[in-house]
């Protein structure tokens, strides 16, 4: 019950300071994009991001082609 609390008080502290979050699992190339980064960038609730698009939402040239790099090589 303990973790159940942390979590549901994370979620709610993260939706009220409107703090994004996402992860990149290298061992399946998989990422997963919290409600709150899918809002920022505009995206829509069912939108997968992958290698390739998640690098479109980098807007800055330098900071595209850092994650790229960490992302693709």
């Amino acid at each position: 019950i303990k973790l159940e609390r942390n979590d549901l008080l994370l979620r709610q502290a993260t939706q009220m300071a409107r703090i994004g979050g996402w992860e990149f699992i290298p061992k399946n190339n998989r990422f997963y994009w919290s409600e709150i980064t899918r809002e920022m960038y505009g995206a829509p609730a069912d939108f997968v991001p992958n290698q390739v698009n998640a690098l479109a939402f980098y807007k800055d040239p330098t900071s595209r082609k850092t994650m790229r790099k960490a992302f693709l090589d």
